[in-house]
């Protein structure tokens, strides 16, 4: 054939004639194949995928061109049919035989062994201790009672008596403003807030809620053990004030409002709002719970990204 002709003058030319393409075969630069007719010549070493099969692969013009594009046979003449056999005649139909007795039910398996308990997870680690309060002035001392009246002078000759020791002062009373005390109950030490007008305790009590949910929508964050500050919120144990609150969320594109809320109400007693940003606090609040008020935090505001509220307490005397 002319094809085969042509071939053959390629391949002695320097071509490798491969014959047809082999899914399983590796090919170099100038290698020729046969595949649904065509020859093709390989453009870059590779080894056969069904994504480089030549004419068809998804990647086949990466790896080959199109030398030589085949034509199609001429179709040959159908054969004459055979004739038909005779049908042969149909057999007798035999007897059905009788139905087997059932068998006996198996016995059931024993129960298999129970798995070995998992190990218990490591411990967190503890957090680190908070910084001790600093020690409170003295007061000022009180002023020193007069001298006494000098006695009178004897007559010439023998002296005269000695005047009586005069009375001490009274101790002078302890500074109030500014100033640290002990409470002599609990043994607390606290300070007169100035800018509050009231006495508050040295050490912070912090209370923390948050939701670990990118779409939060109007409702009550949780506390400790993932309990909505609603149904488990933290309890007073004594009258505090909230001095100061701060708050994030993951994006800074949302607006939403922290609300402090106490023992199951629907008031808010303090609030604080974040804006097109991160986080936001505020450190001048002041305002009054008692001992045994349940403190409850809620998220006003639509589909926020994992909102987080920090409370910030002082015991108030």
């Amino acid at each position: 054939m002319l094809r085969d002709t042509i071939i053959q003058n390629l391949v002695d030319s320097g071509l490798d004639w491969k014959g047809p393409w082999d899914s399983s075969a590796c090919y170099v630069v100038n290698d020729l194949v046969e595949n649904d007719g065509n020859v093709y010549i390989c453009r870059i070493d590779h080894c056969s995928t069904p994504d480089t099969e030549p004419g068809v692969g998804i990647d086949w013009n990466i790896y080959w061109d199109l030398f030589i594009e085949g034509t199609s046979g001429t179709s040959g003449t159908s054969g004459t049919g055979g004739t038909s056999g005779t049908s042969g005649s149909s057999g007798q139909t035999g007897t059905s035989g009788s139905s087997g007795s059932s068998g006996s039910s198996g016995t059931s398996g024993s129960s298999g062994a129970a798995g070995a308990a998992g190990t218990s997870g490591s411990s967190g680690t503890s957090g680190s201790s908070g910084l001790s309060g600093t020690s409170g002035s003295s007061g000022e001392s009180g002023t020193s009672g007069s001298s006494g009246v000098a006695g009178t002078s004897g007559s010439s000759g023998s002296s005269g008596s000695s005047g009586t020791s005069g009375i001490d002062g009274t101790s002078g009373t302890s500074g109030l403003n500014p100033g640290i005390y002990l409470d002599s109950t609990s043994g607390d030490v606290y300070f007169y807030d100035a800018s509050r007008g009231k006495n508050l305790g040295i050490a912070i009590v912090q209370q923390d809620a948050g939701r670990d949910h990118p779409t939060v929508t109007d409702q009550f964050l949780r506390g400790e053990a993932d309990t909505p500050t609603n149904l488990n919120g933290f309890v007073l144990p004594w009258n505090a004030t909230l001095v100061s609150m701060s708050m994030s969320e993951n994006l800074n594109t949302q607006t939403w409002t922290a609300e402090v809320r106490k023992n199951g109400g629907g008031v808010a007693q303090d609030s604080l709002t974040i804006t097109n940003q991160y986080s936001n606090y505020s450190d001048n609040n002041n305002v009054d719970f008692n001992a045994g008020d349940r403190i409850m935090i809620y998220c006003n505001g639509s589909s926020i990204d994992y909102p987080y509220v920090s409370l910030f307490f002082r015991r108030r005397f």
